[in-house]
């Protein structure tokens, strides 16, 4: 009915103003943003930028409407990881492609701590403005799964336009792996902190090791510089976090304090015991790994109910490879 006709069209008019005005008053958040940063000294490198369409926002799956939040928060390594199981999955690639240049337009030639290599957290707006918060956390991790979602992304669609590109930025990434590394062979989280963790320097030697042995990743460090990482990343992880007293791997390492798993707790306590083997860095069949192995087995089914979705992946992958092995 004619009714109906107006009516419909006037909440599609009231919807757009109340976006309109939503759009304003978020802009004027970011004007404030933009003071904050300025009292602290840093307003030369405030950087509010505005983009068609965010690539972050698509990974995410994130609408921003009036009835969702006024901004999505990105944290670098929790996106990525969205990004790498969404490859997983048919027709992702475009979106995929969009979200590695976003990235790597935004990796820091230097950041205000004097590094390459890293990337902020941003805050993105309903009208895809971006700024940067000048936080980094989680290095290691960050930097290691980017460089596997690139890696994956290569090796599924033949398309190494990135790699031309961006060459540099993606060096400086990988290299930011090496400066994370302590006296003791291990990578830190990241420079605030000693903390070490076990996900994080697994997730990195596995990376190192699709780096060194991808063919398209074109770096004259890898035959020296990473091979002799890798050799002796994966020595000091077995060493220092591998207890043959408890048959366990410690979860993290701060000074001389390491923090064993609570069996009772599936993740990330007993998660953490499946990645070392999931990614492929040690062999669970080993007499070493035979209390854990069986261990790890025996609560499978109720670790992959409490994992979160983001870490998909490295299961599906610790579940192919016990399919392969009760075939042998």
């Amino acid at each position: 009915s004619v009714f109906n006709k107006y009516s419909f069209l006037g909440s599609l008019l009231w919807k757009k103003i109340q976006i309109n005005w939503q759009a304003k008053k978020q802009d004027k958040v970011f004007l404030k943003l933009e003071k904050r940063f300025s009292n602290i000294g840093i307003s030369k490198t405030i950087n509010i930028k505005k983009i068609k369409s965010n690539p972050v926002l698509a990974i995410e799956k994130v609408n921003l409407s009036i009835k969702a939040k006024q901004f999505f928060h990105f944290i670098p390594y929790k996106t990525t990881l969205k990004a790498i199981n969404l490859l997983s999955e048919t027709k992702n690639e475009s979106k995929i492609k969009k979200y590695i240049e976003w990235y790597l337009d935004n990796v820091n030639i230097k950041d205000i701590n004097g590094k390459s290599g890293t990337i902020y957290q941003y805050i993105i707006s309903l009208t895809s403005k971006q700024v940067p918060l000048y936080i980094e956390n989680k290095t290691t991790l960050s930097s290691s799964l980017f460089i596997i979602l690139i890696s994956k992304y290569i090796t599924i669609t033949k398309d190494t336009s990135i790699l031309s590109n961006h060459e540099k930025s993606i060096k400086d990434i990988v290299y930011h792996l090496a400066y994370n590394q302590d006296k003791d062979g291990l990578l830190k989280i990241d420079h605030t902190t000693e903390k070490k963790d076990l996900i994080e320097n697994c997730v990195a030697l596995y990376t190192l090791k699709l780096y060194s042995r991808n063919k398209y990743f074109k770096d004259k460090l890898k035959l020296s510089l990473y091979n002799k990482l890798i050799k002796g990343l994966k020595i000091e992880i077995k060493n220092n976090f591998f207890s043959k007293e408890e048959n366990f791997f410690f979860k993290d390492i701060t000074g001389a304090k390491k923090t064993l798993p609570v069996k009772s707790v599936m993740y990330p306590d007993m998660f953490y015991q499946i990645v070392p083997f999931a990614l492929d860095l040690y062999n669970i069949n080993k007499s070493d790994f035979f209390t854990l192995r069986y261990i790890i087995n025996s609560k499978l089914e109720i670790i992959k109910k409490n994992v979160p979705e983001q870490w998909r992946f490295i299961l599906q992958k610790y579940s192919s490879d016990i399919k392969k092995d009760s075939k042998l």
